[in-house]
C-alpha cells in the first residue's frame, strides 16, 4: 500500500479535527480509525496508516523517559517532572530507569531529543573532542 500526498493531508485534516486544546480527544480518534478501517476499499487504509504516524509521532512527543546513574528519590523525581513537564510543547508522562553505566548525573529523552548530562556523556564528548585535535 502506497501513501500518497493526498492521504498524507487527509490525515492531518483528521487529526486536527480530532484535536482539542491541543490535544487528541481519545473519543474522537477511535471514531476516526473505525471510519477508516469501515473503508478501506477508498484509499482508508493508506489514509488510516498515515493517521497513526501521525499518533505516534504525537506520542513520542509527549514522552519522557529519565534514566539516573542511581535511584533518584521522590524529591529528585518530582523536580525532574516539573521541569520536563513545564519545556514547550509539554510532557504528559515521564518514566524513570536506573543505568550504572552513566556513572554519575542523568539523562533525559523526551521524544527525539536527548537531555545528557550524565558523567559518561561528557567523558565522551571529551574523547571526541581530543581525537577531532
Amino acid at each position: 500500500m502506497r501513501v500518497r500526498d493526498s492521504h498524507r493531508r487527509n490525515a492531518r485534516r483528521l487529526w486536527l479535527a480530532c484535536l482539542q486544546d491541543g490535544r487528541p480527544r481519545p473519543e474522537a480518534v477511535r471514531a476516526v480509525v473505525a471510519a477508516l478501517q469501515a473503508h478501506p476499499q477508498r484509499g482508508g487504509a493508506a489514509i488510516l496508516s498515515a493517521f497513526v504516524e501521525r499518533l505516534r509521532r504525537y506520542d513520542r512527543q509527549h514522552q519522557a523517559r529519565v534514566v539516573s546513574a542511581v535511584p533518584m528519590d521522590d524529591a529528585a523525581r518530582a523536580a525532574a517532572v516539573r521541569l520536563l513537564k513545564g519545556r514547550a510543547g509539554g510532557v504528559d508522562e515521564v518514566d524513570f530507569a536506573v543505568d550504572a553505566a552513566l556513572i554519575g548525573g542523568l539523562r533525559a529523552y523526551v521524544g527525539y531529543t536527548l537531555i545528557d548530562g550524565s558523567v559518561q556523556g561528557r567523558l565522551q564528548r571529551l574523547r571526541q573532542a581530543l581525537q577531532e585535535d
